[in-house]
């Protein structure tokens, strides 16, 4: 596990090192690019606070953070809509599936817990913002009867505005997985890898449409 961070320069094409992720290593943790140029970093540490590192100077600092904010968790997902940052699933410390969802206001640094029920809970899923007000969240583990890993094939679209879930049509040749990227692309999404539990890990890419779902 660890703390080392790093930026890409495109002009100089080449990477150079950047302070290190403040508390120390973590994993599991997740992060989004925010309208300010500023990278939000949440990890399990992050009950109060999240992390913020400014692209421009290449620092970063802890904002504090206030309202019912996500419990301590992993493997959870992050995207940023014009409402904030919405997270959601994960595991805990105890290893139980998470599904619920939470939305960070970067205006005035306060989580508002969404009441909508949707997916099971999950971890290592994948999530992009769709449009100014929702987030498509695809694949991710379920734990299953026996106590392992089930992979998830279904997509979902959590519309913050109208704090509510709705399953999407993922057609296609999209196989159960966790521990997938999933980026805006051309007006859709573009799907990569994952992996089926201790089976399997993908080296696809796939298309995914869900303006019409």
């Amino acid at each position: 596990i660890l703390d080392d961070v790093w930026a890409y320069d495109i002009a100089a094409g080449r990477w150079e090192s950047c302070a290190p992720l403040p508390g120390g290593p973590a994993s599991r943790h997740v992060c989004c690019a925010l309208a300010s140029g500023d990278v939000l970093v949440h990890t399990h540490r992050s009950e109060t606070s999240v992390l913020l590192f400014d692209a421009a100077t290449r620092e970063w600092r802890e904002q504090a953070t206030s309202g019912p904010a996500p419990s301590s968790r992993g493997l959870h997902v992050a995207a940023a809509v014009d409402a904030g940052v919405v997270v959601f699933g994960g595991a805990d410390k105890s290893g139980a599936m998470c599904d619920d969802a939470f939305v960070l206001d970067v205006a005035t640094w306060t989580w508002r817990a969404l009441d909508a029920t949707g997916p099971v809970g999950r971890a290592g899923a994948a999530a992009a913002p769709l449009d100014a007000t929702s987030v498509v969240v695809a694949g991710g583990a379920a734990r299953g009867d026996d106590g392992g890993l089930d992979p998830l094939g279904d997509v979902w679209v959590l519309d913050v505005a109208a704090d509510a879930w709705r399953r999407a049509d993922a057609s296609g040749d999209f196989k159960p997985r966790n521990a997938l990227v999933l980026c805006p692309s051309g007006g859709g999404f573009l799907v990569h890898g994952g992996w089926r539990p201790f089976v399997e890990t993908y080296g696809d890419t796939l298309a995914l449409d869900v303006r019409s779902s």
